[in-house]
C-alpha cells in the first residue's frame, strides 16, 4: 500500500462529473493509494499498457458513499524515481454539493491492437450533445500475442539487463529458470509477465542489500542515481551527522537516558 507522502502531488488537468463508473478495458494491480482519510482507490492499467505511460486510480467499493457524485480528474504525475511525467485518471467520489457547478461528461476508449486512444468529452447541457473532446490521449500498448508464447526466463533476464544489472549474472540467470517454472506463459498476457518478473527482481535485489531512491532521497543522500547499498548509504550519513542513524547528539543521549 502507498500513499501521496514522498511524492510529488499529481498536476490536475481536467476534471467532470460523470453519471456512473466508466466502462474502460482496464487490468488491476496490487497496489493501493489512498487519496484521503476515507478514499481508498486500487491502481489499474489500461490492457497491454505498462504503469509507467498510463495508471487510472479507482476508488475501491468498500470506500465508497451512498450519495454521491462520480468524477473523473485527468492530471499529470512525475515518477517517483526519474521524474517522468505521464498522464494518471483519477476516477472515485465527491458529494453532490461539491460538484453542482461541475461540467458533465463522459470518457471513451477507442482501441487497437497497437494502441489505445482517450477521450474525455464534455456534454453540452442545452442539446444534451458531446462537444470536440476537452482532453485526447494516445498509448501504446506492448503487444500480447505473437508467433511464439513468451518465454518467461526470456522476458526476466531483459528486465535484468536494462534495470537489475546490481545482481550477478550467474544469479540472475539462475532466478529466470525459477521464474519460468512458477508461472504458466499461456494464462497471462506479456504486460503481467513483465510487471511479474520487475517485482520478483525489485525483493531479489533487496534483499541483496539494494535500496532504490526516489529523487527526494537521492536529494538526501546526495547521490544521483537510483540503487545503493544501504550500508553505503549507513556510512555517507555517519560521516556527514556522525553516527547512521543520522540523529543528533542529544537525541541519542536522551535515548540512552543520559
Amino acid at each position: 500500500m502507498r500513499t501521496r507522502s514522498g511524492e510529488s502531488r499529481p498536476k490536475i488537468i481536467y476534471s467532470i462529473a460523470l453519471d456512473g463508473v466508466p466502462e474502460l478495458p482496464l487490468m488491476k494491480t496490487e497496489r493501493v493509494v489512498w487519496l484521503a482519510r476515507t478514499i481508498r482507490t486500487r491502481v489499474h492499467t489500461l490492457k497491454g499498457v505498462p504503469a509507467a505511460r498510463l495508471t487510472v486510480l479507482v476508488q475501491d467499493s468498500e470506500t465508497r458513499l451512498k450519495y454521491a457524485t462520480w468524477i473523473l480528474q485527468v492530471s499529470e504525475k512525475s515518477g517517483r524515481y526519474d521524474g517522468t511525467k505521464r498522464p494518471e485518471l483519477i476516477i472515485r467520489q465527491m458529494p453532490e454539493c461539491q460538484v453542482k457547478d461541475w461540467p458533465v461528461g463522459s470518457v471513451s476508449v477507442a482501441s487497437t491492437d497497437s494502441d489505445h486512444t482517450l477521450k474525455v468529452w464534455p456534454v453540452i447541457e442545452s442539446a444534451r450533445k458531446y462537444s470536440e473532446p476537452s482532453w485526447v490521449y494516445t498509448v501504446e500498448r506492448i503487444r500480447s500475442h505473437g508467433d511464439e508464447p513468451h518465454n518467461p526466463a526470456r522476458c526476466y533476464l531483459w528486465h535484468w539487463s536494462r534495470y537489475y544489472r546490481m545482481i550477478p549474472r550467474e544469479i540472475a540467470e539462475q532466478l529466470a529458470t525459477a521464474f519460468a517454472q512458477s508461472i504458466d506463459p499461456t494464462s497471462i498476457d506479456l504486460n503481467e509477465m513483465n510487471r511479474l518478473a520487475s517485482r520478483d527482481l525489485y525483493a531479489q535485489a533487496v534483499a541483496m542489500g539494494w535500496r532504490k531512491l526516489a529523487r527526494h532521497e537521492q536529494a538526501k543522500y546526495g547521490v544521483a542515481t537510483q540503487w545503493h547499498q544501504q550500508s553505503e548509504l549507513e556510512k555517507r550519513v555517519a560521516e556527514r551527522l556522525g553516527n547512521p542513524t543520522g540523529c543528533g547528539d542529544y537525541t541519542l543521549n536522551s535515548a540512552r537516558g543520559r
